[in-house]
């Protein structure tokens, strides 16, 4: 693909305000999925230094994705908007939102730097954290409130973010947080006596539209540590959501908010002893229906094959497959369970280790019967019906094709 090389002129640059503007069509270059669109000049910040692209809409189509490649800014549209002069619009709710996450950023990773001269080497934002990846495999759960307790008091200084150009012959005369290895004119992003760096994104004109950061979480990359953040409007959210589940589980837990921990833990014991008695009686109670379907199975002798073939309703799973193994331990025993619960059929058929089940013949005969699927390997097999309406057929098939297995 061949892209144009005229350069676009940035008037994000200029001024982050600008939500609407006129410019011309330069090119239309056709894509796979729409086109990509140059004009002379644009207000749509292409993605890059962690910030998502703008968004908007030329001649009201909507800008998907805009990207810069060799000083042209290419605008990625669904269609081509025409040609000549065409009104463009900034989604001007989406950039304040991103100049808040980036300028959020920067004030969480120069508070890290101070707090323990953690370097930060690469920033995600993304819809619903900022996230900065540090050059540390770990970093202590004091520096990160200490650098969150710094950010927040940055913030609410409410200090003037200045935009300063330079070239790199004159860098050391700025006290810049990380190298910047760029020559020719560089664009400082400034928070006076708090932190300077090297970045081309946009951000808001002082500290104070930040309104808060907070720590949510960290995750190991790469061996590294990466820390997640919520940061201004989303902060601010994630506290209501927050608020709004504590005043729910208020009356559910009947206690004040500084005990829901131990609350919760006391509960979290008693469900768990609950849930041990409960698979005790549960297995009591398996043994006991075994050992009523094997008295009630049908052995043409003493010697001969064991067949249990019997119909529960709405038993729970798990009881079903407790009693299938106790079953199964017998010998020369085959069975079918088949549990009808809302409706449909839950089949499971097994065998002792010393029969061998065709379980392709059963399959092929059976299934049909309950419009059933399933499968499984030796000794067990198991599946679900849809036509309850088989079933004693189902069951019927069963016994005569388990009278017919080898003893």
């Amino acid at each position: 693909m061949n892209y144009n090389t005229r350069m676009t002129e940035t008037l994000y640059y200029q001024d982050t305000n600008i939500e609407e503007f006129e410019a011309e069509i330069v090119e239309i270059i056709v894509e796979k999925k729409g086109v990509a669109v140059v004009l002379n000049k644009t207000c749509f910040y292409p993605e890059g230094g962690g910030q998502p692209a703008d968004r908007g809409w030329i001649a009201g189509i909507p800008v998907t994705d805009v990207q810069k490649k060799n000083g042209a800014i290419y605008h990625h549209l669904p269609k081509a908007p025409g040609t000549g002069n065409v009104t463009c619009k900034v989604d001007s709710a989406w950039r304040r939102h991103f100049m808040q996450q980036h300028t959020g950023q920067h004030i969480i990773s120069a508070s890290l730097f101070i707090t323990g001269e953690y370097k930060t080497i690469s920033v995600h934002m993304g819809t619903d954290t900022t996230t900065v990846e540090l050059d540390a495999p770990a970093v202590p759960d004091e520096d990160i409130l200490e650098a969150e307790t710094m950010a927040n008091r940055i913030i609410a200084q409410n200090l003037p973010i200045d935009i300063v150009h330079t070239t790199h012959t004159e860098l050391e005369n700025h006290n810049l947080r990380r190298p910047c290895n760029i020559e020719g004119d560089i664009r400082l992003v400034k928070i006076p006596g708090f932190d300077c760096v090297a970045c081309g994104g946009l951000h808001v004109s002082a500290t104070g539209p930040v309104r808060m950061v907070k720590f949510a979480g960290l995750e190991k990359i790469r061996g590294h540590v990466r820390l997640v953040w919520r940061i201004g409007d989303r902060a601010f959210q994630d506290y209501s959501d927050k608020t709004f589940v504590l005043s729910q589980l208020r009356p559910i837990l009947d206690s004040r908010e500084e005990e829901f921990v131990a609350k919760v833990k006391a509960m979290q014991e008693e469900a768990a002893t609950l849930k041990s008695k409960a698979n005790q009686l549960e297995q009591r109670l398996a043994e006991f229906i075994a050992r009523e379907l094997v008295s009630e199975g049908s052995r043409q002798d003493e010697e001969g094959l064991l067949i249990v073939a019997h119909a529960r309703e709405e038993e729970h799973p798990e009881l079903i497959k407790k009693i299938m193994k106790i079953l199964m331990q017998e010998k020369r025993m085959t069975a079918c369970l088949v549990n009808r619960v809302e409706g449909k059929l839950q089949w499971s058929i097994g065998s002792s280790e010393e029969i061998e089940l065709p379980i392709a013949i059963i399959k092929e005969r059976l299934l049909p019967l309950i419009d059933g699927k399933g499968g499984g390997r030796p000794p067990l097999y198991q599946g679900t019906g849809l036509d309850p309406s088989g079933l004693d057929n189902f069951l019927a098939q069963f016994k005569l094709l388990a009278a017919g297995l080898k003893r």
